[in-house]
C-alpha cells in the first residue's frame, strides 16, 4: 500500500503534513495576481530595517527571509514577541517595517505588542492563517497563507509561513515576486515526490532514534530555520528532547556531548557552507555520534544515514523541502512511541497565557 492510501489509518498530522503540496499550490495562485498591489502599497525602495517577530514555528519562518535581506544588504533581523515586547521596544523606529509571524494572529504575545506599539510605530505586515484576527485587523498590509484550519503540530502553517515571508523579502531584494513564484512552480512536482520519500524512509531512519542519547539538530544560514523547527518538531510531535544550534556552535563547547551518546541531524545545503558541513560531519562520526545528514550531495561515510534532497533551480526554497523528512520522522517515532503524533496534550495551538 502507498503511503498516500495510508493517510486515514495515520493520524491528522500527517495528513496535514501531506495537505502542503496543495496548500503552496494555493499561495501560488493568490500572489501570482499581487505583486501589482504589493509594489503600490510597500513602494519600491526597501525598508531602513526590517523586523520579523513571532513565537515557535513563526519565528523559524521568518529567518529564510532574514538571511536572504542580509546577503542584498538590508538590514534585517528576527526577534522573539516575547522578547520584543519586554526588552526591545524602544529599538522600533517609525521608519522600519515590522513583520509579524502568527498562524492565528491572537497569541498572548501578539496581542500584548500590539497594545503597546507607541504612537508612531512602523508599518505592520501580517503574515497570517486568520485575516480577520485581531492581528489581521490592526496590520497596515495582511498576507494570508491559504493554509486552512491546523488541528496537530505546525506543518503546512510554517511552510506556507516560511514561502509568503520569502516572497516578501525578495519583492524588496529583486522588485518582483515572478522568480520565486516560478521557482515554486516548477517544483510542485518535485515537492509531491520528496515528501512520499520522507513518508517511505521514515520507519527506517526511526530506528536509529531508539536510543539516541541527546539529539542535535545543526544547520548554517537559512538552514538554521530547518535546524530550530526541527528540534521543535520532536518536542511537539513525539515528545522527545531536541536541540536545533548553528553547526558551527557545537564546536564551541557543545562538542563535549560527544562524551556520551549523541545523534545529530545536519542539514547541508549547496554551497560556501559545503565544506564546513562536510568537515564537521566526518568529525562527528569518527568520535562515534550517529548522523543523519540531509542534503542534495552525499556524504560517503560508513555509518552515516542520508536523505538525498534535490537540486533546485531557486535555491532559497530549500527550507520548504528540507523540513519535509522531519515532519515525517517525528511522526514516525511517535507512532514508534505509542504517542498520536502532533497531539498537543498540554500545551495548545493556540497560546493565550504568556
Amino acid at each position: 500500500m502507498k503511503p498516500s492510501q495510508r493517510l486515514k489509518l495515520e493520524g491528522s498530522f500527517l495528513t496535514e503534513v501531506y495537505e502542503q503540496p496543495s496548500v503552496l499550490g494555493d499561495c501560488l495562485a493568490y500572489y501570482r495576481d499581487q505583486e501589482t498591489k504589493l509594489r503600490h502599497v510597500l513602494g519600491r525602495e526597501a525598508p531602513a530595517s526590517v523586523v520579523f517577530t513571532g513565537m515557535g514555528a513563526s519565528l523559524y519562518a521568518s529567518l529564510p527571509a532574514v538571511y536572504y535581506l542580509y546577503q542584498r544588504g538590508i538590514a534585517a533581523h528576527a526577534l522573539e514577541t516575547a522578547e520584543l515586547v519586554c526588552y526591545a521596544l524602544p529599538t522600533l523606529m517609525p521608519r522600519d517595517v515590522l513583520v509579524l509571524i502568527s498562524q492565528s494572529g491572537e497569541t498572548a504575545e501578539i496581542r500584548r505588542l500590539l497594545s503597546r506599539l507607541p504612537r508612531r510605530h512602523p508599518r505592520l505586515i501580517a503574515v497570517t492563517n486568520h485575516p480577520a484576527s485581531t492581528l489581521g485587523r490592526r496590520a497596515d498590509l495582511v498576507l494570508p497563507i491559504h493554509a486552512g484550519e491546523q488541528h496537530f503540530a505546525s506543518s503546512k502553517t510554517y511552510a506556507a509561513s516560511l514561502f509568503v515571508a520569502l516572497l516578501l523579502a525578495t519583492l524588496w531584494g529583486e522588485g518582483s515576486l515572478r522568480r520565486l513564484l516560478e521557482g515554486l512552480a516548477q517544483s510542485l512536482d518535485t515537492y509531491r515526490r520528496v515528501l512520499i520519500q520522507a513518508h517511505e524512509q521514515a520507519v527506517p531512519l526511526a530506528r536509529i532514534f531508539r536510543k539516541p542519547g541527546s539529539v542535535v539538530l545543526l544547520g548554517r544560514g537559512p538552514g538554521l530555520a530547518s535546524a530550530l523547527e526541527g528540534a521543535l518538531l520532536f518536542k511537539e510531535v513525539c515528545a522527545l528532547p531536541a536541540e536545533g544550534m548553528t553547526a558551527a556552535a557545537l564546536r564551541h563547547g557543545p562538542l563535549e556531548l560527544l562524551s556520551r551518546p549523541l545523534t545529530a541531524i545536519l542539514f547541508a545545503p549547496p554551497g560556501f557552507s559545503r565544506p564546513l558541513n562536510r568537515s564537521l560531519g566526518r568529525d562527528l562520526e569518527r568520535h562515534g555520534a550517529r548522523l543523519l545528514w540531509i542534503s542534495s550531495t552525499a556524504l560517503d561515510l560508513s555509518r552515516t544515514r542520508s536523505f538525498r534532497l534535490p537540486r533546485l533551480t531557486v535555491p532559497e526554497l530549500l527550507p520548504v523541502f528540507e523540513i519535509v523528512p522531519l515532519q515525517c520522522l517525528t511522526w514516525a517515532l511517535a507512532e514508534q512511541l505509542g504517542r498520536e503524533p502532533g497531539r498537543l496534550r498540554i500545551a495548545s495551538n493556540v497560546t493565550l497565557t504568556e
